[in-house]
């Protein structure tokens, strides 16, 4: 057990040099190792039903957790992100998933004006979609940024999708 490093003697306080714990050794200080967090993170992804964990790679140094690997869709990355995000210990994450282009028969701005549509926050907003390939460009104005956040993760969430531009502006 560790002496306490701070003593009062006398009604003064004083501070103790004996302070257990290295650099070394962060258990010493109540951290945890890179393993440890490697491994809860590994275990979080196999959880999360949302994840391929399987096709995702997991390393960490000095507490900075660093993903790799690819997945099918945006919002499973974005799920790793934010399972890894999740653990004691993580300092930052650096996602570095790939999201693979899948060839859809259907127009993906079809698709994401046909979401709009059905979204009860967009579906009277001036927001139009443009695609080049599996890049989705959207652009107009909305209300709120409730809004402005809902278009980008409606346009994510196309089958086929690989980077999304958000250009909306948002009038108040």
């Amino acid at each position: 057990m560790c002496p306490l490093a701070a003593r009062r003697r006398d009604g003064r306080q004083y501070w103790s040099s004996n302070i257990c714990g290295t650099l070394e050794e962060p258990h010493g200080f109540g951290l945890r190792t890179d393993e440890q967090i490697a491994a809860d993170v590994r275990s979080m992804l196999t959880l999360d039903l949302e994840v391929p964990d399987t096709r995702i790679t997991v390393s960490v140094l000095d507490g900075v957790v660093t993903l790799g690997g690819d997945v099918d869709y945006y919002f499973q990355r974005d799920a790793a992100e934010d399972d890894a995000a999740s653990i004691a210990g993580v300092r930052d994450v650096i996602d570095t998933i790939a999201v693979l282009e899948q060839p859809s028969a259907l127009d993906i701005a079809d698709q994401i004006a046909a979401a709009f549509a059905r979204n009860g926050e967009l579906f009277d907003d001036n927001v139009s979609v443009t695609t080049n390939g599996h890049s989705v460009s959207l652009n107009g104005t909305v209300r709120y940024w409730s809004e402005y956040d809902a278009a980008e993760d409606v346009a994510w969430r196309a089958p086929g999708v690989t980077n999304v531009t958000n250009n909306v502006v948002v009038t108040y």
